[in-house]
């Protein structure tokens, strides 16, 4: 009978060392993007007050977060849609928040910048 055999500590370090290499391969890459580009083309679409969650979410897609907002007109629902991009010293960061209100589409707030990064030492 043939005993199974654990990796030993050499094989262990030969592991972490490669995960760690990996890791550090991939932060050098020229560019990174998180999220999905807002469709901001398909806005004119909804109708405030009119539209509904449903009509939102196939229109828009699913929104990668959401949270509630008091505002001088009541509360709001808001629906948040974000995409990061950096690389060769530059980020660009776009949002979109939607408004919901009672399950009806209220309107939106449409942000997109671009930053120059810079190294601190």
């Amino acid at each position: 009978m043939t005993r199974a055999r654990h990796p030993t500590g050499a094989v262990l370090v030969s592991l972490v060392l490669v995960a760690t290499l990996m890791l550090a391969l991939a932060g050098c890459s020229t560019s990174v993007a998180f999220g999905a580009q807002p469709r901001i083309e398909d806005l004119a679409k909804l109708q405030r007050g009119v539209s509904t969650d449903e009509d939102v979410r196939r229109t828009l897609g699913e929104p990668r977060g959401n949270g509630a907002a008091r505002l001088s007109i009541g509360y709001a629902s808001i629906w948040l849609y974000d995409y990061l991009e950096m690389g060769s010293g530059q980020a660009r960061i776009k949002y979109l928040l939607v408004f919901m209100r009672q399950n009806a589409y209220d309107g939106y707030l449409w942000l997109d910048t671009e930053a120059t990064l810079e190294k601190r030492e």
